[in-house]
This record gives C-alpha cells, sequence and structure tokens, in this order.
C-alpha cells in the first residue's frame, strides 16, 4: 500500500495523528463538517465546534498529513447570513494553510463544497422533511421526473427552507461558487487566468441561463419554448466554442 485515504467523522486527537504516521505510508485525511457555523452542522448530526476543528486541522499540519475539508450548502438551517459565515471559515482554513506551505508540503489543507440540489431520496430529511427544517417541491416519483426534464439545472431543486425559497438557494449556489473562485485566487491556488474562465464559464453563464430560461418559461406556447430554448442552447454552444471552452 503506498497511499492510504480516511474519512475523519469526529475531530482527530494527537493520540490518532501518531497512531497514523506510524504506519510508514502516505496518508491524506477528509472530513465533513458540512457548514462553517456551529449550529447548523449541530442540527445535521455533526456534533462539533469550529474550535475542535481547527485544531484537527493544526494536528494534520504539525503531522504533515493533508486534510480536505469538506461543505453542503444551503442545509436546512442555512440562511444568507450562514453561509457567509461558511464563507469566512474557509478564508480561514485558506489562511491557514498559506501559513503552513512550503516546498515539500505545497498544500496542508484545503477545503470542497458541494450544492444540494437534490434532497436524496430515502434519507431522513426526504422521508420526514418538516421534522428536519425542509420542505418537498415534489414526493412523487411522476413529479421528481417532470422536475428533471426541466432544461436548466436550478429548476431541478427538490426542496426549500424554512429561509431559503428555491430561487434563492439557486442564487446562493453561483454566489457561493464565485466567493471561492476569488478566495482560490487571493490565497494563490488559481492564477488569474484560471479565476477570470471559471467565473465566466460557471457563474456568469449560468446566471444568464437561468435568466433566460424563465422568461421561456413564461410562455403560454410549448412550440415556441422549445424553439427559444433550442436557439439559447446553440448561442451558448457557440460562445463556448468559439472561446475554446468546450471541455471546461
Amino acid at each position: 500500500m503506498e497511499h492510504l485515504t480516511l474519512e475523519l467523522f469526529r475531530p482527530a486527537n494527537t493520540e490518532y495523528m501518531k497512531a497514523l504516521t506510524s504506519l510508514g505510508v502516505s496518508i491524506t485525511l477528509t472530513i465533513s463538517p458540512e457548514s462553517g457555523v456551529d449550529h447548523v452542522r449541530m442540527a445535521h448530526g455533526r456534533n462539533y465546534t469550529n474550535t475542535e476543528l481547527i485544531k484537527t486541522i493544526e494536528l494534520c499540519q504539525e503531522n504533515h498529513i493533508p486534510l480536505l475539508v469538506f461543505f453542503m450548502l444551503a442545509l436546512a438551517e442555512d440562511s444568507y447570513d450562514t453561509v457567509k459565515d461558511t464563507w469566512k471559515f474557509w478564508e480561514k482554513i485558506c489562511m491557514m494553510d498559506q501559513e503552513a506551505r512550503s516546498e515539500e508540503y505545497p498544500i496542508t489543507v484545503n477545503y470542497g463544497f458541494g450544492p444540494m440540489i437534490l434532497l436524496d431520496p430515502g434519507s431522513l430529511a426526504f422521508d420526514n422533511p418538516s421534522n428536519y427544517g425542509y420542505r418537498m417541491l415534489s414526493n412523487t416519483l411522476e413529479g421528481h421526473i417532470k422536475q428533471m426534464e426541466q432544461p436548466s439545472w436550478h429548476q431541478w431543486i427538490n426542496y426549500e427552507t424554512k429561509y431559503l425559497r428555491r430561487d434563492e438557494i439557486a442564487r446562493l449556489i453561483l454566489d457561493t461558487i464565485e466567493r471561492s473562485i476569488s478566495l482560490r485566487e487571493k490565497y494563490g491556488i488559481y492564477d488569474r487566468t484560471r479565476a477570470f474562465v471559471e467565473k465566466f464559464c460557471y457563474v456568469d453563464v449560468s446566471r444568464l441561463i437561468m435568466k433566460e430560461v424563465n422568461k421561456i418559461a413564461e410562455l403560454k406556447d410549448e412550440r415556441e419554448k422549445d424553439i427559444k430554448l433550442k436557439l439559447l442552447q446553440n448561442k451558448i454552444q457557440e460562445y463556448f466554442t468559439k472561446f475554446k471552452l468546450t471541455n471546461v
């Protein structure tokens, strides 16, 4: 065995880190606090604090074990304010990484995140949404299929929360992607060109598509809808091809 990746389900202590380093193989750790805000995290079963999480990051850096910290977006207790606090925590992670980097250890800790487009069928929150702070937009197979047949990802979101409507979740996802790209550029993970391209492809184009698809969805004539959606698809593809961005 040359490399081992392990998921931590709670913050690690010094003894655990010593046990890992004694294995004599390359190791990467991951942990999924889901949110950078304590009460949001704890509402989803992650019963530890930011202080404990930071201590784990420090232990990983002291023992030269790379750590990926993974977050989810638009959880039941999330609002714009809690997500902004999570952005601040991401910046704390970037600062800790920058301070600990060296030629031998170019990345010591990193963060990742995933937007929650679908509340997973079979999960506790899907089966009992009101108990967990969610509201399902469709809880039938037929309704789910109909949603997934819509042309844009923002129309696939199958839930809302007590703080966020579906359109707000979609905007929050794009705002968060934009913020993350800016952070990665600020701390040297992305160069300026990559940051520009990713913002264009994943944020600017998505905002344009959302706006146009919403306008098209208001049309009454189904044939006219199909024609305008096809024209929009062709225009976006033409633009990406022109700037050699087809594989981005």
